[in-house]
């Protein structure tokens, strides 16, 4: 199902991370022009190097995906497809990992948590939107596709995964403009960091200005200075920004 939701043709480059004993490496193989796999335990790679040793159209790459540099191994004008079974511990590094090689990203499919799916995909007014909904989603596209139970897996994880599946934004969309100005990272976290307050004390707490000037950076962006962080839109976020930009430069 994942593989299928990647829209392989016969002309892809597939990017498959941590792809453990292989067990989409086959299928991807059978679809795409070449496949790259990125595994970060060299033993796990030797393995797979000896189960695909008569595979023509597969590379491998030894790694750290969450810090591996993509545009150093595929060609520089191509755009690869991403997917992976992430695990859970390093999911979220590696996905802003493969958005910052985003050049070279025309989609990507990839399991998380269940919980971590949720947040990133969540919307506005969602109890679980967050700042990680906000930073992915203004740099990509961002699909929940399906959630997979534990007994699809071996080992069987503790809890449910769910696949998303993520298409960069065109550079010169606003959000993705705003998304990789510098200091908007830190804003967003800052305005995020007391989720169940008001926006007028966590942005207070966030940005570390007292509570009055909170409200009146909240009033002069037309936002409600009573609502829950979760209750901002991306475009409200962008609105406050540029208004914290003015009156901070």
């Amino acid at each position: 199902m994942m593989v299928d939701a990647l829209g392989i043709s016969s002309d892809s480059i597939v990017v498959e991370i941590g792809p453990g004993k292989g067990a989409l490496t086959g299928l991807l193989c059978e679809k795409a022009k070449e496949v790259y796999l990125v595994e970060k335990d060299r033993t796990m790679l030797e393995a797979l190097k000896n189960t695909f040793s008569e595979i023509k159209n597969i590379k491998f790459f030894a790694g750290d995906a969450a810090h591996f540099n993509f545009s150093s191994v595929l060609p520089p004008h191509e755009k690869a497809l991403f997917i992976s079974n992430l695990p859970f511990y390093a999911a979220t590094p590696i996905l802003f990992n493969v958005l910052d090689h985003d050049k070279h990203v025309l989609r990507a499919v990839f399991s998380f948590q269940k919980e971590v799916a949720m947040r990133i995909a969540a919307k506005a007014g969602d109890k679980v939107f967050s700042a990680l909904s906000v930073l992915v989603q203004m740099r990509a596209y961002v699909e929940h596709l399906f959630t997979i139970p534990p007994g699809a897996f071996s080992p069987r994880p503790k809890v449910f995964t769910s696949v998303l599946r993520f298409t960069p934004r065109e550079k010169e969309h606003e959000w993705h403009k705003v998304a990789m100005a510098q200091g908007f990272h830190d804003f967003v976290h800052a305005i995020f960091k007391g989720r169940r307050k008001t926006l007028a004390n966590s942005l207070s707490l966030g940005l570390s200005i007292p509570k009055e000037r909170a409200i009146s950076l909240l009033e002069y962006a037309h936002i409600e200075p009573t609502l829950r962080p979760s209750s901002l839109t991306i475009e409200d976020l962008i609105r406050l920004w540029h208004v914290w930009k003015d009156v901070s430069s």
